[in-house]
């Protein structure tokens, strides 16, 4: 089993592991997503520290916020993205007109 800590380029390091399990941190830039992904020899449990994920768990897709995990199962198809945009703009308000 692994556990990854997301925030808000996928730059992963190991925080701590064993022979049975890993801790890793995963930090996904906003707009960006890792490639659809499939494990046949481990499961994987993903828990969101700050920021928003958005999170592909077979055919179900679901945006979860800090402290909401999720679990993948052995040969399930998974992907994580952060759907947050950052936009800047010289207007002081949200009008376009």
């Amino acid at each position: 089993m692994s556990i990854a800590f997301l925030t808000a380029s996928f730059s992963p390091f190991t925080i701590a592991s064993s022979d049975k399990w890993q801790v890793k941190r995963i930090e996904v830039s906003s707009g960006a997503s890792l490639s659809l992904q499939m494990h046949f020899h481990r499961s994987e449990h993903w828990v969101v520290v700050n920021g928003t994920a958005k999170v592909e768990v077979g055919n179900i897709e679901k945006i979860m916020g800090p402290n909401e995990s999720v679990y993948i199962p052995l040969e399930a198809k998974h992907r994580l993205s952060n759907p947050c945009l950052l936009y800047t703009s010289d207007a002081a308000d949200e009008e376009d007109s």
